[in-house]
């Protein structure tokens, strides 16, 4: 449900309420305990429980304003609730484990994950000057029974589990508009920090460390060019920022450094039907991860793709 009215004085409110309900009935083949199967020459343990039902349901409400300072000069907020129900993978594919009781306590622990319930709050403004438009916005979510993925850093069997509450705080900003010549910039940067406000497990305490893989700067900024009609050119920079291997924020493991990338993009228009296009990724053939954590008590970095060349051609008719 909702609605929205103007209070005049350039102020508009709107509000609204929603519901969601996810149940799931699960019947289980198999008897409760658990299987037994050989794993690339491992023996594995899969952890087995009777049928169940599980329902859940949330009411989420939502508030909103806009004033308009000026035609081209706007100020927003908003206040909201959000929930999200665990997936039937996360309740009812917990994986293997080495022992059978480890396997049955992984399967009663994802049958018993709760729902995401989050509350965010923003602050905003955004407006447009000769052809330039931008925002800038500040944000604070929080959630309480996070559902993120747990890893044994020995075992590398991950597990998810419920967090008893993370805190997610930041601003965004971008902007853009045309330059002389044909050209064209836009920017964007997110500055954040991701938190365990409390979450402590049967093994360790992350309350108050930062949360893996999140980085606190996300930024990309982009020179177009249309030197003629049909014709673009673009060069696009990125930029992530460090963030910790793994949820402990251990000096042992330490961050990974994150990385700048440059990558081109061109466009032609052959004819009215025809284009060529092609782009180079990664043109400076920087090293990079596309994703680095900690498996087996090590830091792991997956890497991302050396300078490569895309090229194509497209018709429409």
């Amino acid at each position: 449900v909702h609605t929205e009215t103007s209070l005049g004085g350039g102020l508009r409110v709107s509000a609204g309420l929603r519901h969601d309900r996810l149940a799931f009935d699960q019947t289980n083949h198999l008897p409760a305990g658990t299987v037994t199967a050989n794993v690339l020459g491992a023996t594995r343990h899969y952890g087995q429980l009777p049928g169940q039902a599980r329902d859940f349901s949330n009411l989420s409400p939502k508030l909103g304003a806009t004033w308009s300072l000026h035609p081209a000069l706007h100020l927003y907020g908003s206040f909201n609730h959000g929930f999200r129900a665990p997936s039937e993978s996360q309740l009812y594919r917990a994986g293997n484990d080495s022992t059978a009781a480890a396997a049955l306590n992984r399967a009663r622990l994802a049958a018993d994950l709760r729902p995401i319930r989050a509350r965010q709050a923003e602050l905003g403004a955004r407006g447009e000057i000769r052809g330039w438009s931008g925002h800038l916005v500040a944000y604070r979510l929080e959630k309480r029974d996070d559902l993120v993925s747990q890893r044994d850093l020995a075992t590398n069997v991950t597990t998810s589990v419920n967090a008893g509450r993370t805190r997610h705080a930041g601003v965004e900003a971008g902007f853009g508009g045309p330059l002389p010549g044909g050209l064209r910039f836009d920017a964007a940067v997110s500055r954040a920090r991701h938190t365990y406000v409390d979450w402590v497990t049967a093994n360790a305490n992350y309350t108050g460390r930062e949360m893996e893989s999140a980085p606190r700067v996300i930024a990309s900024g982009r020179l177009g060019w249309t030197p003629t009609r049909g014709t673009f050119v673009q060069a696009e920079w990125t930029h992530l920022g460090s963030y910790w291997l793994e949820a402990g924020n251990s000096p042992l493991f330490g961050r990974y450094p994150g990385h700048d990338l440059l990558n081109l993009r061109a466009s032609h228009a052959v004819s009215a039907r025809l284009t060529a296009f092609g782009r180079v990724m990664n043109a400076a053939n920087r090293r990079f991860a596309d994703s680095a954590s900690v498996t087996s008590n090590t830091p792991v970095f997956t890497p991302g793709l050396p300078r490569t060349f895309h090229a194509g051609l497209e018709y429409a008719w």
